[in-house]
C-alpha cells in the first residue's frame, strides 16, 4: 500500500477555512452536516512557515491534514536550502501523517510553475527527496486540474517519486463566469480520465471538488444543479472506481 492508503474505502475531507460563519473549526463543521472527516486541507504558500499549531490541532481531533503547499511566486524559489529542509524538519517533527500536495494544477496556464515540465519535475523530484529525508510521516500528492488533459501526463514526475495522485474538479453552471460558455464535463468524465491513467498503480484523491449553489453570472440559486453534481460523483465511486 502507499503512505496513508486506506485498506478499503475512501476518506472524506472539506475546505472550510474560507466559511466565515466556521472560522476553520472543524468540530462546527462536523456538527452541521451530521459527518465526520478524515481530512482537511489549508493553502500554504512557498516560502510561509510550516503551519504547525493547525496540524496538531487537527491532529488532535483525530484528523489528517492536508496541506497544498505552491510556489506561488515560481519555481525558481525552490532550492535545496534552509527553507525548505526546515519545512521538511518540522513536518517530520510533528510526527503524524499529513498529505502534502505540492504544485498542484501544473497543467494549468494560470500558475507560475506551469509552462516548462522538465523544470516543474526536476523541482518536485527534489521536494520529495528532502520529505522522505526529513519528514517520512508526508505521503507526496501529485496533483494536476481535470482539464486541459493533453498536457498532464507531461508532468508526471513518475512513479517512484509519487505517493498519490490526485486531481481538482469543479462543477459549474457556466464557464468562466460566462452566460455564453455552457456547463463544465460531468464530474465522472473529468475524474475518469486521471483515473484510468493511473489508478491501477497510485490511489487517487480528488483533492478538491465542488459545486455551484449560486450563480453570480446570472445572479440566481442552482444549489439543485449543485445537490445534483454532487450526488452523482459521490454516489459513483464506490461503483465506478
Amino acid at each position: 500500500a502507499a503512505p496513508l492508503e486506506p485498506a478499503t474505502g475512501c476518506y472524506i475531507g472539506a475546505y472550510i477555512e474560507l466559511d466565515s460563519n466556521l472560522n476553520g473549526d472543524v468540530r462546527a463543521f462536523e456538527t452541521l452536516v451530521g459527518k465526520p472527516h478524515a481530512t482537511y486541507f489549508r493553502y500554504v504558500g512557498y516560502g510561509q512557515p510550516f503551519p504547525f499549531e493547525w496540524v496538531r490541532e487537527l491532529h488532535d481531533a483525530g484528523v489528517v491534514p492536508h496541506i497544498a503547499l505552491e510556489p506561488n511566486h515560481g519555481l525558481d524559489m525552490v532550492r535545496d536550502n534552509d527553507y525548505l529542509r526546515g519545512w521538511a524538519e518540522a513536518a517530520g517533527h510533528t510526527g503524524v501523517p499529513i498529505f502534502l500536495r505540492y504544485a498542484s494544477e501544473m497543467n494549468g496556464t494560470w500558475q507560475a510553475y506551469s509552462g516548462d515540465p522538465r523544470a516543474y519535475i526536476d523541482k518536485w523530484r527534489l521536494v520529495h527527496r528532502v520529505m522522505k529525508a526529513a519528514a517520512p510521516n508526508v505521503a507526496m500528492v501529485w496533483c494536476p486540474f481535470a482539464t486541459p488533459r493533453a498536457t498532464i501526463a507531461d508532468y508526471y514526475p513518475g512513479d517512484e517519486y509519487v505517493d498519490w495522485v490526485g486531481v481538482n474538479i469543479y462543477s459549474v453552471v457556466h464557464q468562466d463566469g460566462d452566460p455564453s460558455k455552457p456547463p463544465s464535463e460531468d464530474p465522472l468524465s473529468l475524474l475518469s480520465y486521471v483515473y484510468n491513467l493511473y489508478a491501477e498503480r497510485k490511489p487517487i484523491a480528488i483533492c478538491e471538488y465542488a459545486s455551484t449553489h449560486y450563480c453570480r453570472a446570472e445572479a440566481r440559486d442552482t444549489t439543485d444543479f449543485a445537490i445534483e453534481k454532487m450526488t452523482r460523483l459521490y454516489s459513483a465511486l464506490p461503483d465506478r472506481f
